[in-house]
């Protein structure tokens, strides 16, 4: 099987929805598959057989919509039996959404901001043109049939994906994440802990509490700067991501609090004891996943759609409940230890990457010997 991967910037250390990705491409490519990836640009050594697109020289809106013209017809003349859209495009044999709707992201940005932000947030968006072609483009895939088979990354995007779209439906198939639980594992805190806390200057005796990840306004740090002086227990919060070096810490805790640059996720769940993630949105989590699957627990929001793993530790709180989040955050710096991070490991382990991945090749199996 040959398959195609349309996204716009190919990097897999960018995030969730790229390492995801290139698990699946990795996993095709080993399993005697191909897979070409079709991008406006990509980084060095990004798994996949790489074709760069020639970006158009449109305004953004146009420019979207072009460059998906652009990378359906790259994919056709390079003979791929079955084509994922990562982005949004006309017509796709299977739409991946790692961020769910559209329209629901953009909502869920507006909510992150307070006060008088939200209203400007949501005058920008309705007066975007690069969203409204997201939007149509959207439309087309799910209500006009544009897309053969639509991938929900967790049932919360099934969900909101059939509400929206209901003759969509039949076309939606739910595969959560999964996580290699060989890589990470609660052996990461023997091996990677001590170092990092060196490194970084971080008290021992104090619980290390981590916020990962980019989009840190949509990803709740301002709800969690409003929990953080009210957390009790001995503990230190590191924030690392792509924001961390513009990030404002509350007076009160600036000193408990280490602001990082993206890391390796694996020094940082070896050195976590809890891992936060207040989200506003967040379709379903990998850095949950691998938290739990490394044996540290995770408080997380509603709004994420690994929250269902994480409810087996009680750990789950309302998005933008910044008192119902520091309760929780004490709660469990309180109840650290082996025995927690044992639960933590179980819950983690129930999302295995094997399975993940097979679930993914049978579909794009599926969808190239029923292309019409």
């Amino acid at each position: 099987m040959k398959a195609a991967f349309i996204i716009d910037r190919w990097d897999p250390a960018r995030g969730g929805a790229e390492r995801a990705t290139a698990q699946l491409v990795e996993h095709l490519v080993a399993t005697g598959h191909e897979a070409h990836v079709f991008a406006l640009r990509a980084v060095a050594g990004a798994p996949g057989v790489v074709h760069e697109i020639e970006r158009p020289l449109r305004f953004r809106g146009a420019m979207e919509a072009e460059f998906a013209r652009r990378a359906n017809d790259a994919a056709r003349a390079a003979g791929c039996d079955v084509s994922v859209g990562l982005r949004h495009l006309e017509h796709v044999d299977v739409y991946w959404p790692h961020g769910g709707l559209h329209g629901a992201t953009l909502e869920a940005v507006e909510r992150s901001h307070i006060g008088f932000r939200e209203g400007v947030a949501r005058t920008l968006h309705r007066v975007s043109l690069k969203h409204r072609t997201f939007v149509n483009l959207e439309t087309g895939l799910l209500s006009g049939g544009g897309a053969r088979v639509v991938w929900c990354v967790s049932p919360m995007i099934r969900d909101e994906v059939a509400k929206a779209h209901p003759s969509a439906t039949p076309r939606l198939e739910v595969h959560p994440n999964g996580v290699d639980l060989a890589t990470f594992h609660p052996g990461l805190r023997e091996a990677r802990r001590a170092a990092f806390l060196r490194r970084h200057r971080i008290d021992p005796d104090s619980a290390v509490v981590v916020f990962p990840g980019g989009n840190w306004s949509l990803k709740g740090w301002d709800v969690l700067c409003h929990a953080l002086p009210a957390t009790r227990g001995p503990w230190t919060l590191v924030a690392a991501g792509d924001d961390g070096e513009n990030a404002s810490v509350p007076a009160s805790v600036r000193e408990r609090v280490v602001l990082l640059p993206r890391q390796d996720p694996r020094d940082l769940w070896g050195a976590a004891d809890v891992c936060v993630q207040p989200t506003w949105r967040d379709p379903c989590s990998l850095a949950t996943l691998e938290a739990l699957a490394s044996g540290v627990p995770v408080v997380t929001t509603a709004a994420n759609g690994a929250a269902d793993v994480a409810a087996k530790l009680g750990t789950v709180v309302p998005a933008g409940d910044a008192s119902a989040l520091a309760a929780a955050l004490s709660d469990v710096i309180a109840r650290r230890g082996p025995e927690r991070s044992r639960a933590a490991r179980d819950a983690g382990a129930d999302r295995p990457v094997d399975v993940w991945l097979a679930g993914l090749v049978a579909s794009l199996e599926r969808a190239a010997t029923s292309r019409p």
